[in-house]
């Protein structure tokens, strides 16, 4: 941490307080911590997709063994009428 970082002690205070740090130093502070917020939404977002593709995956698994369930009936009805 910066020398001149300094956590707030007041209640209620959410912002850090700068001691003997230029105003560019603050402002640098402060849109470093509000695009840690954006970045942080990143893993957010390939959480969501990787459960949207995982129910994707299950829907499909569901599908092809109803699908074939029914085929293997069909074939097997099929089987059944030709004669030996």
């Amino acid at each position: 941490m910066p020398s001149w970082y300094a956590r707030c002690v007041m209640p209620g205070c959410r912002v850090p307080r700068l001691r003997g740090a230029h105003k560019e130093d603050q402002v640098a502070y402060v849109v470093r911590t509000v695009s840690s917020f954006r970045r942080a939404e990143d893993g957010q977002d390939l959480l969501e997709y990787a459960l949207l593709v995982a129910l994707i995956a299950l829907v499909a698994v569901g599908a092809v063994t109803s699908a074939g369930l029914k085929w293997i009936a069909l074939y097997s009805a099929i089987a059944a009428a030709i004669p030996a």
